[in-house]
């Protein structure tokens, strides 16, 4: 997080070495276990989380935002792809 004392990483014009971010240091996102948007979220946004609480072993969970959106996504891209056709009926067909 730039600009916060204690979060730097590196700094732009030095030439020492990187540290590990501090935000990911305590790995906060293997709190998440088994959730399938683990691979997408990572966690959330673990600087606005820190900004909010003050804590680094924290997550921002999402995950019913995710549920949500993954959904709809899903289903519009279903439809995009397999249009709805009508189907005409046996009877209609033979007419």
């Amino acid at each position: 997080m730039a600009g916060i004392p204690g979060l730097e990483v590196a700094h732009v014009a030095g030439t020492g070495p990187e540290k590990v971010a501090p935000l990911v240091a305590l790995r906060p996102w293997e709190k998440c276990g088994d959730c399938p948007y683990l691979p997408v979220c990572v966690g959330g946004c673990l600087g606005g989380k820190y900004l909010k609480t003050g804590r680094m072993d924290e997550v921002a969970c999402k995950k019913e935002k995710y549920e949500l959106s993954f959904r709809e996504t899903i289903v519009r891209r279903y439809l995009a792809e397999f249009p709805v056709t009508e189907v005409s009926s046996p009877a209609t067909a033979a007419a």
